[in-house]
This record gives C-alpha cells, sequence and structure tokens, in this order.
C-alpha cells in the first residue's frame, strides 16, 4: 500500500505531535462503496485538511486571514499520468473550492520526489507553500541519499494523510503470462531478460519490484525513469516489459487493453479491477 499526506513547512513553535491532533482519513475511491458515501467521505477529508492547515497556523499571526493570497502546491512528480499528479490535482481543486482561493500546482519532479520535498523544506514557514509528501520523499530518500537537503522530521509538518492505495503489477499485452504465478516462472526461464520499470531510484515502486524480486527468488532488470508518466509511456511502446506501481497511474491503459493487470496488494480485489486477483 502506498500513503499519500500533506504537509507545510513546520512553522517556528509548532509542536512535532500534530499527527496526533489531526484524525486521518483513508481514500475510498478504490473500495467499491456506493457514491454517494465516497462523497461524505471526501466532504470528512477536505474538512480535516483544512482544520489542519488551521493548527499549521497556530503560531502564524496571519491565521486570521489565511488564506489572503494564492497557495502553492507543490506535487514532487512530473505532470502527466503519475497517480501523484492525478491525486494531487484532484485535492488542489477541493481545496480551492473550500479555502476560497487559487492553489496553483507545481509540478517539481526529480530524485524520487526529494528535489519538489526541498523545495517546501526551504520556503518561508508560513503554509502559502505546501506539499504532497509521499513515502519515497519522507521516508526512503532521507535514509538511502547521504545528503538530500533538508530533514523531513525536522523541517516539515504533517497536516493530514488523506489517501491509501494498492499496488499493481502491470506488463506489456506482449509478455505470455497471465497472472503473477506464471509471471515469476517466466522471469526463472530468462533470467536478467525482463526489465521492470519505475519513476526513479529509491522510489517506493522501485523497492517494491526489488521486494518483489527476492520474495520471487528472479532475476529482472530494473529500469528507472524520472517520473511514472516517461515509464508508462515506454510500457505501453513496449520498450520494458513490466511495472509495479499504484493502480491510478495504469488503471485507464489497463481498461483499454494497453497494458494487463497481473495481481494487486491489498487484502481484496479492486472494485475497478474485481477480476485481477490480490
Amino acid at each position: 500500500m502506498c500513503y499519500r499526506n500533506l504537509c507545510a513547512t513546520r512553522p517556528w513553535g509548532l509542536t512535532p505531535h500534530l499527527p496526533q491532533i489531526i484524525r486521518h482519513e483513508h481514500c475510498r475511491a478504490w473500495d467499491g462503496k456506493i457514491s454517494q458515501q465516497r462523497a461524505r467521505t471526501h466532504s470528512t477529508m477536505i474538512r480535516r485538511i483544512f482544520c489542519g492547515l488551521m493548527f499549521a497556523l497556530a503560531n502564524v499571526a496571519v491565521a486570521d486571514s489565511y488564506p489572503s493570497k494564492p497557495i502553492r502546491f507543490v506535487l514532487p512528480v512530473s505532470a502527466g499520468a503519475s497517480s501523484n499528479d492525478i491525486l494531487g490535482r484532484g485535492l488542489a481543486q477541493r481545496l480551492s473550492e473550500r479555502l476560497g482561493q487559487q492553489i496553483v500546482v507545481d509540478n517539481r519532479p526529480g530524485v524520487s520526489g526529494s528535489i519538489g520535498s526541498k523545495i517546501v523544506a526551504m520556503s518561508e514557514p508560513d503554509v502559502y507553500t505546501i506539499l504532497l509528501a509521499y513515502t519515497s520523499a519522507q521516508a526512503i530518500s532521507p535514509n538511502i541519499y547521504k545528503n538530500i537537503g533538508y530533514d523531513p522530521i525536522r523541517d516539515l509538518a504533517p497536516v493530514a494523510q488523506f489517501c491509501v492505495v494498492p499496488y499493481v503489477v502491470v506488463a506489456h499485452p506482449s509478455v505470455p503470462a497471465k497472472n503473477l504465478k506464471e509471471l515469476i516462472a517466466l522471469a526463472k526461464s530468462r533470467p536478467g531478460t525482463l526489465n521492470v520499470a519505475s519513476a526513479g531510484t529509491g522510489s517506493t515502486p522501485h523497492l517494491a519490484s526489488e521486494l518483489f524480486k527476492s520474495r520471487a527468488g528472479i532475476d529482472i532488470v530494473h529500469v528507472p525513469y524520472k517520473g511514472a508518466a516517461a515509464a508508462v509511456l515506454d510500457l505501453i511502446a513496449g520498450r520494458i516489459q513490466m511495472m509495479i506501481d499504484v493502480v491510478q497511474t495504469p488503471l485507464a491503459h489497463i481498461q483499454s487493453g494497453k497494458l494487463k493487470a497481473l495481481g494487486t496488494t491489498g487484502t481484496q480485489r479492486i472494485a475497478l479491477l474485481p477480476d485481477v486477483p490480490t
């Protein structure tokens, strides 16, 4: 599973226990619930993020008039087909409606989200620059790179967790495998010949593919891209054979038949992919 959170630069004096104050809300976009219940859940999520922003401003002098100008919303991913871009832009629209102020989306991809994260970490701590934070940039990169230029615990203040999404193993239609069992058998029969794409070295999809390799005992070649959108394009073109990413990234191409899903993570099947096993 992959987690999506909203973060802001930590204002002076802001308590590090903010996550205990803000209740986390899971995104229900893929749970198959009726649309009315889904709408109520999304409305609750937006309200909680709004309250989180107010808590983040507790020690900032402009709290009473916030927001009095457009808010910069940094998405540390490339614009296009990536799940983070899709989720971020959807959230920006809803936040803009709720706050009555323009939310300016600023895509800053690179180094598995670390470039965009650093921009927000180094920005003025007035909550007018906020970040779509996710696992790779906040938990993985600080532990695999010597110096990413920021400390996610010291420099960023969590506002709210707004989405948890499953992963899917997806392949080009030319790959002669209909499920994970057949894919593993194929990889074992052709060691080092199957390429697996990711949104970049150190990204969550990269580590997911490495875990898959280790658990399955197979030899597949990692091919890093600067963002998921570029990886999906090459996968559709057949330049690479497979990819492990969150469901939203390849969903439209799975539904159109350009790609095929072999399996998903999670404890139950995904409503939009009911025939794909977990």
